[in-house]
This record gives C-alpha cells, structure tokens and sequence, in this order.
C-alpha cells in the first residue's frame, strides 16, 4: 500500500495553464500605517465571505501586531471597510483562523511575545457586528489551515507548535478540538522527540480525507504523514517541485484533492504559485498556474505565497499575500471555478 500520494503523475508540466475563468481581486493594499500584511484567510461565516490578514506598523511582527478583516456580499468582487478582529498592545496577535460551529463564528488568534514566540491561543466570537474575547487555549500553536470538522463535534487544524515556554514552533502538529470546546496539540512523530528540529518551519496542511499531511521543509522535499495507530507517523518526501513555503491542501466537494505551493524558481524566489489537483487514488495528474510575477493589471506582485482556501457556492476562493516593491504587501482574492478540470 503507498502512503505517499503526494508526487505528479507522469511528466511535471513545465507550462500549465491557468484555470479558465479565474478572476482576482486585490482586498486591501498596504498603506503608510501598516505597510505590512501577511498570513492571509480566507472563509465563510454566517453565509458571508470573510478575508482576513495579521497587519504591522513596521515590519514582520514588529510594532504593533493586529488582526484585521473585511466582509464580502457579492462573491468576493468587492469588499467592505476592514474591521480589527484582534489587537494587543502587549503581545504581537499572529496568525489567525476563523470556524463556525453551531455556538456561532469564531477566531482563533495566535499570541507572540516576539517573532515566532507563542504563548497562548485566544478564541474570539462574533456578536452583533463585533470580535469579543471568549476564552483561552493554553497551547502554544500557529494555525496554518482553517479548522475542519471531524467526527461528532470534533474538529482538526494543521499546524506547529513549540516544544516549550519561548522556544521556535519547530514541531509540525495538528491542533484537535473536542465535543466541549477545548483544543489540545498532536505534535507528528519525528526526531523532535529527541531534540532535534531539522524543520526550520514546518507549517502544514492537513487533509481529513485519508487524514494525511504535507509539511513545509526550507532546507529540501516537503515531508508527508498519515495517521496510523493512534500517531502521525512520517511516510516519506513529496517529489514535487515545492519550494520551502507554507502550502495549502484540501478536498473539493467532488471528491478531487487539490494542493496549492509555491514551485521552485531558478531565483528560490515565492513568483510562482501553482495548483495541483488529483483524480483517483495515485498522485496529482493536474496542474494550473495561479500567479507569476508582476500582475500589471493588478498592480500587485511579483510574489504571491502563503494561499489559504475555501469553496463555496461553486467557487474556489483563495486569498494569498501578495509582496511588492520594498516589501510592500498587499492582500488577494482568487476565484476559480470548481467545474474545472
């Protein structure tokens, strides 16, 4: 039996098309305020599509730290005035996801003491047009992938964690949250359980279908996992061209996987943003490309990374961030159809 599926079917495509019918849309520029934005989302709350993003007045995780959102009621083609999710004037608030389960919508708000330094999660709720704390998760989690359901009020998230009080989040991990609420962290099996942490970032997306996991690695091929026996247990190398950045994957209502990366350049540059789709049970037989360079129509780009997904409606949104000039950062919106094939 393989456990590794995560490897393209015959020849990699060199120059794949883009999805027909994909339109983007840029949700909110950088400005002099808050030059810097990152970490993009993207969902549905309450049958309304939400964008969100972790916005500072320097530059990464520095200055002040905040979450920031905007609503949309036409499909995303536009946007309302953006609205503070999070804020803290001692922590920096760093990323964040948001989940709707029958209590109502909710955020899921990393808090840092400094880059990479969490110590606690906060859960927001949304009432009467505003985010109002709710209560705290003592893990020291970033969220990477939108929460899931699972089985019988249970719910997963991909992810990372640090191995203790001030240290890297180097364990990559799904957080789980059970029937009464509360989230806890499964941390993957591997040489971190001796204290070793050869993943420098090792950000994840997780897939319930099969319930198996594709783990960013900076320094050569994306690690995989499934879980077996109770334990994330390591399955290999993905052979695809990915390069050392977060990655997205899911399952489309249809039943087709898809994975978005970033593929390798010849510059190791974050310019080209791909989409991978598989058929049946082996490994990836298509592939789109999404963003590559400059987009002058746009006036965004050349770098696009760190995609987040949601279908709805028969439409796959996907916002990611999109880095200009001076490391100027803006915040879009990609739509495909999900007819496509």
């Amino acid at each position: 039996m393989r456990t590794n599926d995560f490897f393209f079917e015959g020849e990699y495509p060199n120059d794949p098309p883009k999805p027909y019918g994909m339109t983007v849309t840029c949700v909110r520029r950088a400005t002099e305020e808050f030059p810097f934005l990152h970490d993009t989302s993207v969902t549905v709350l309450g049958g309304r599509l939400f964008a969100a993003w972790y916005r500072c007045t320097a530059g990464e995780i520095e200055g002040i730290t905040q979450i920031a959102g905007a609503w949309s009621d036409d499909g995303g083609e536009t946007w309302e005035d953006e609205e503070i999710v999070a804020e803290d004037r001692v922590y920096h608030c760093v990323p964040a996801v948001f989940y709707e389960t029958d209590e109502g919508i909710s955020a899921l708000v990393t808090f840092m003491t400094a880059h990479d330094r969490p110590v606690k999660v906060e859960e927001r709720t949304y009432t009467d047009g505003r985010w109002e704390r709710r209560r705290e998760h003592d893990i020291r989690f970033l969220f990477n992938t939108t929460p899931m359901r699972y089985l019988d009020g249970m719910w997963i998230a991909g992810g990372r964690v640090s191995p203790a009080e001030g240290e890297l989040p180097q364990i990559p991990a799904v957080a789980v949250r059970d029937i009464a609420g509360d989230w806890t962290v499964q941390p993957y099996d591997g040489p971190w359980t001796d204290g070793e942490f050869p993943l420098w970032c090792p950000e994840t997306a997780v897939y319930r279908k099969g319930l198996r996991a594709i783990v960013r690695n900076d320094d050569g091929q994306p690690w995989t996992f499934r879980r077996e026996d109770g334990a994330w247990r390591f399955t290999g190398e993905s052979t695809m061209p990915i390069a050392g950045v977060k990655m997205y994957g899911g399952t489309l209502s249809d039943g087709r996987d898809f994975l978005f990366y970033n593929e390798r350049t010849p510059q190791n540059e974050r310019s080209r943003l791909v989409m991978a789709l598989r058929e049946g049970d082996g490994g990836f037989t298509k592939l789109y490309l999404i963003a590559d360079g400059y987009d002058d129509a746009l006036r965004c780009g050349p770098y696009w990374h760190y995609p987040s997904v949601c279908e709805w409606d028969g439409t796959l949104y996907v916002s990611c961030t999109a880095n200009g000039p001076d490391n100027l950062r803006d915040a879009v919106v990609y739509r495909i159809p999900v007819r496509i094939k």
